[in-house]
């Protein structure tokens, strides 16, 4: 149980970074594709 509430939680934190990573990229490219 304990090994799948840390699997949670590194899968959320990766899935937010790269949702982070696009935003960010879109931010410093308004007129990008």
């Amino acid at each position: 149980m304990e090994k799948l509430k840390c699997l949670n939680r590194i899968t959320k934190s990766y899935i937010m970074s790269r949702f982070n990573r696009v935003k960010f990229n879109e931010y410093k490219r308004p007129f990008g594709p």
